[in-house]
């Protein structure tokens, strides 16, 4: 079959205009992709300026602007890791769930498999907040003060973190165990939250020093320090792993002169905390301590009583009301709620 030259000259037309729209395609492409680098090459600088103590400064994000702080006087032991996760674990996790509780859209939480953590992990993936009441108190305080932050001691693999960050509140997640840090990572990236959250990788302690972890069988959430009683089933099979542990004054730097919620959940070591915390309860402004009392033993509850008078906290079953505690009878979860007048 033979084409008049007119066809011809028609088909080598569209011959030539298909060619031009893929070769702009493929800039376009190319263009999309060498953005991405360099977005991702700015990211990353971010991240290291971010949090990296040896340089001195650190990139907090508020409201979209940049705010330099002085880290010089941060203590070198305190290890503040990326809110981003590293590599590809992101992509390679499949066990990341909608937040329960509708707190916000696109708002994920990277869990462990249910039979390592049937609390926290099993909780979840039931479609549920773990320590829901809680969790209300907190955005409950949040809501009544837009001023707080969250400071989240013994973060575990973030739940409170994450529902600090996606109502808008800047972070500091605290927590000993890699494993819990990286799925807090990865849920911070697929909720677009990296920025909100800076998280630290040590155990909370009354000095600096190495502590073994006292493993939980089915409970990775309660793991704990090696230093404390517990009445809960110890896994003699978990290899054995050491943590660094700091001060909380040694979180003053990040935390300065700013209102803050702090909750501590550090498995029965919060009386040890609390013997090094006299600066950060002097520096930091904190209106509202969250602590679970579950196991305690009486004379670990008298130091935390004695401490929490002298700086001017009240015990309440509320964060948002003060109702009082019959210390007799102290319920598994209270709260502390710094005196107007102090």
């Amino acid at each position: 079959m033979r084409f008049s030259p007119r066809c011809r000259m028609r088909a080598l037309n569209i011959l030539k205009e298909t060619v031009a729209v893929v070769a702009v395609l493929v800039l376009a492409y190319l263009a999309v992709s060498l953005m991405r680098n360099h977005v991702d090459r700015v990211d990353n600088q971010l991240q290291k300026a971010q949090y990296s103590a040896h340089g001195g400064m650190d990139l907090k994000f508020l409201n979209g602007i940049q705010e330099k702080r002085d880290l010089s006087s941060l203590n070198p032991d305190v290890n503040i890791v990326p809110s981003k996760s590293q590599g590809q674990l992101v992509l390679q996790h499949k066990d990341c769930i909608d937040m329960p509780g509708s707190i916000r859209q696109g708002l994920y939480i990277c869990v462990h498999p249910v039979n390592d953590d049937k609390w926290v992990s099993g909780t979840l993936k039931a479609g549920n907040l773990w320590e829901a009441n809680l969790v209300q108190e907190m955005l409950n305080a949040f809501k009544a003060d837009p001023s707080l932050q969250l400071v989240d001691l013994g973060c575990n693999i973030g739940q409170f973190s994450l529902c600090a960050a996606a109502v808008g509140r800047h972070v500091l997640s605290v927590e000993m165990m890699m494993t819990n840090i990286q799925l807090l990572q990865m849920s911070l990236q697929l909720s677009n939250l990296t920025s909100m959250v800076t998280i630290v990788n040590n155990a909370v302690y009354s000095d600096h020093r190495e502590l073994g972890v006292k493993f939980m069988k089915e409970n990775i959430g309660g793991n704990r320090l090696n230093v404390s009683n517990t009445l809960d089933d110890i896994d003699d099979k978990a290899a054995k792993v050491t943590v660094k542990t700091i001060c909380m004054n040694d979180l003053v730097p990040l935390v300065r002169n700013t209102r803050v919620y702090l909750k501590m959940d550090i498995e029965n070591s919060e009386h040890f905390a609390l013997q090094c915390a006299d600066e950060f309860f002097k520096e930091v402004d904190i209106k509202i301590v969250q602590m679970e009392w579950l196991q305690r033993l009486p004379e670990d509850g008298k130091v935390i009583l004695a401490f929490m008078n002298a700086h001017g906290y009240n015990m309440s079953k509320s964060a948002n009301a003060h109702i009082p505690v019959d210390l007799t009878a102290i319920p598994v979860d209270i709260f502390f709620l710094k005196n107007s007048s102090t």
